[in-house]
């Protein structure tokens, strides 16, 4: 039986007319024409017109995504474990409302009655709850839910392919459902290797979002604190929760894979959502209590993983976007002070707080710090607005390769923790995987640019604990799957360099300081005219694009300053360039290692070009 959308669903709609079009006033009438007819713009919509072609559209997904609804009991189980397993991660719509509306979605589905029929936004953000909650079931879910005649694998699949296919008729809904659906297939394909997939969608999850105004400050709102039992203030803060969890999906796209940033801060104004709500009905809930023992709650750490999430997105477009290449060195080094400081700043406002979020903490400390690691500093730095007295510029460079270390080494201690045992289950497996193949990198680096030191040393145990964190995750996620590979390439090297530096007797300190720098500026000059030759392949066209729209904005400075005696440092930047090499993202596959075939249409996408080293890449 074929199910007809309520009238509701399609007047809440961001896209209709009527949310752009001049309002008319309460007394301004059109009368009929001479003839007596109304005007064709107050007459029902016909058949041909972009209203009934939407509902047209809308009725065949609602038709396509009921076909693939689980049955009760297998749904009853895949909601049980998302709230259980990733839920907390997302945040992105109320617990309670949604368990209310999944009831109903059965009852309605059941009684196939068309003025009760479910609403199609709800039924796929539903799906995706379904599809993201089966990549986390336990061995024992998954023989319960055969146990009820549901093959897990075979749902996943369905339900996957059916959202991929709707996804633009779920789009043009533009309700709050749909962004949310966006989100959630989105993160699936984020944080399961797929990012050409994630960035895309999460992008249409945000041009919705903006189109229902999520990123600004709703006018009915004031200033006290919100009551989740109050209807009103609960939506207000279920948008926000929405708007978010948008914004932290797409800084982190932008900070793992290096994919151009999409939000303009300057045009929202909308808070945060609140860490510490009322709850009336719950008389429990003692919020002045919570707030003031500084007590972690599930919403402080939403809140402050927001917080982190703008210092991020600040620090992509200072130091990598079209902005740093305006920057002197004496910018760069200021705007990394700031955002360091920022940073500190943010972290010692935490209560003890969720893995999660220390994870994010370090790994934005190595975003920060890693554009001055291939430059060397001569002069001094005079004071700054929050400083008295002026310092050596060496330091501050000296001072990122520290914190770059250190941080890679806290996150390599934090795999030994019993909370990192308790990850591999949820879906904060990638994200975390994701982090730890940066600090793998990271210490990679360092190991060789201290070969035989103390330092180095820490940093091959701390690069070993990494590898050994990746390898137990590997089976729950492909991320940690690729970056344990890469990781095993890099200790290869690091073992290899290391070799030879022992094993170097005769060389003076100051002649291999000299072949170094030769040495560098050669294969410096090699890619170049391998970079000329790669801007003329096909791999290169979709970067060209974006570099002739004045969008090509994640990169590391390039700059000799004279005022501060900044040049490259040959014997780092050799370093990075060994080890992007090692990598080998030119010329192979970032997922499979294979080399590419430029007749294969993937060869020519854009998306190709994007993989999780891009920090590292000297030419960024």
């Amino acid at each position: 039986m074929a199910v007809k959308l309520g009238s509701r669903e399609a007047d809440i709609s961001a896209f209709a007319a009527s949310e752009w079009a001049p309002r008319r006033r309460d007394d301004e009438t059109l009368p009929p024409d001479s003839a007596g007819n109304v005007p064709s713009s107050f007459r029902n919509p016909s058949p041909g017109n972009p209203r009934s072609r939407g509902r047209k559209r809308a009725n065949g997904a609602h038709a396509e995504l009921m076909a693939v609804l689980p049955d009760p009991a297998s749904a009853t189980l895949l909601v049980d474990n998302y709230f259980d397993k990733i839920h907390w991660f997302m945040l992105i719509f109320f617990q309670t409302e949604f368990r209310e509306r999944f009831k109903g979605l059965y009852a309605s589905a059941a009684e196939q009655a068309v003025e009760r029929s479910p609403n199609t936004g709800f039924l796929s953000l539903f799906l995706a709850v379904c599809l993201t909650s089966l990549q986390y079931t336990s061995t024992d879910q998954k023989k319960q839910l055969s146990d009820l005649g549901t093959n897990p694998e075979s749902l996943q699949e369905s339900l996957l392919v059916t959202l991929k296919r709707g996804l633009l008729d779920i789009s043009s809904l533009g309700s709050i459902e749909a962004v949310q659906t966006c989100i959630l297939l989105g993160s699936f394909y984020l944080y399961h290797g797929e990012p050409e997939l994630a960035w895309p969608i999460c992008g249409c999850g945000l041009r919705i979002a903006q189109a229902l105004k999520l990123h600004r400050q709703p006018q009915s709102q004031n200033s006290e604190v919100p009551d989740l039992d109050d209807p009103v203030h609960r939506g207000i803060e279920a948008r926000k929760r929405c708007w978010w969890a948008i914004y932290e999906i797409e800084t982190f796209c932008s900070m793992l894979y290096g994919f151009p940033l999409s939000i303009v801060d300057g045009d929202c104004d909308v808070d945060l959502p609140s860490p510490y709500p009322l709850r009336s009905k719950d008389a429990t809930w003692n919020v002045v209590q919570r707030k003031a023992a500084g007590k972690a709650t599930l919403l402080s750490y939403k809140h402050a993983m927001g917080q982190l999430s703008v210092i991020v997105k600040s620090a992509l477009s200072e130091l990598y976007g079209t902005r740093q290449k305006q920057n002197s060195g004496t910018g760069l080094v200021f705007n990394v002070e700031a955002l360091n400081s920022n940073l500190r700043r943010w972290h010692e406002t935490l209560p003890i707080q969720a893995l999660a979020l220390k994870l994010a903490f370090e790994n934005a400390r190595i975003l920060v710090h890693r554009p001055l690691l291939p430059y060397k500093a001569s002069a001094t730095v005079p004071a700054s607005n929050n400083t008295t007295v002026s310092r050596p510029a060496n330091d501050t460079t000296r001072a990122s390769i520290t914190s770059c270390r250190d941080a890679a080494l806290q996150i390599a201690n934090v795999t030994s923790t019993p909370q990192f045992q308790e990850v591999t289950d949820t879906y904060a497996a990638s994200f975390v995987a994701l982090h730890l193949f940066t600090a793998g990198v990271s210490l990679s680096i360092m190991t060789t640019l201290e070969a035989l030191s103390r330092e180095a040393f820490e940093s091959k145990m701390g690069l070993r604990q990494l590898m050994s964190a990746q390898s137990r995750l590997k089976d729950k996620s492909i991320v940690a799957e690729q970056g344990f590979k890469v990781l095993k390439k890099l200790m290869m090297l690091v073992i290899s360099k290391e070799t030879e530096k022992m094993l170097d007797f005769e060389t003076p300190s100051a002649d291999r300081e000299e072949d170094e720098s030769n040495h560098a500026t050669q294969t410096q000059r090699s890619q170049g005219r391998e970079r000329e030759d790669h801007d003329n392949s096909p791999v290169a066209s979709c970067i060209a694009v974006q570099a002739d729209l004045g969008i090509n904005h994640l990169g590391t400075s390039n700059f000799s300053n004279e005022e501060l005696g900044f040049s490259e440092d040959p014997s780092i930047a050799q370093t990075l360039l060994d080890f992007e090499q090692a990598i080998g993202q030119t010329t192979h596959d970032p997922f499979g290692g294979e080399e590419l075939d430029l007749t294969d249409p993937f060869a020519e996408s854009c998306f190709g070009t994007h993989d999780q080293s891009w920090m590292w890449n000297l030419r960024n």
